[in-house]
């Protein structure tokens, strides 16, 4: 197809219609410090990143982020650290009343399902 006065060539190449003028979409561009491989060991004999590198990598950026974070987190006063508390509080009390309310209301129910009265419930103990 032509985009803008340009053709699209095999392999994701453009050509603005002189010749040799061909500029790849995909890849590094040519002659670029891209391209150029890097000393012994940075690189497999692939081309690739081996694991031990890119584990290294991976470790490196995780403890800059973390450390980057702990740096900027602030230690809470005493008004937050209350207020954090009546919020668990309220939540661990509201929480277990809720599971109190659907405990007494299941187990008519259940009782109605099994068939299980007060004159039999010895029974089936």
């Amino acid at each position: 197809g032509v985009l803008s006065g340009r053709r699209l060539l095999r392999g994701g190449e453009v050509s603005d219609g002189g010749e040799g003028q061909h500029h790849s979409t995909r890849g590094p561009p040519r002659g670029s410090s891209w391209s150029r491989p890097l000393g012994r060991g940075a690189m497999a004999s692939t081309g690739q990143r081996s694991v031990y590198a890119d584990v290294e990598h991976w470790v490196r950026k995780t403890v800059k982020e973390a450390t980057a974070l702990a740096k900027s987190c602030t230690k809470p006063n005493l008004k937050e650290c209350v207020r954090t508390a009546k919020a668990v509080g309220w939540s661990c009390f509201v929480l277990g009343l809720f599971g109190a309310v659907v405990e007494l209301f299941f187990i008519p129910i259940v009782r109605l399902i099994t068939g299980v009265t007060v004159e039999n419930r010895a029974l089936h103990r």
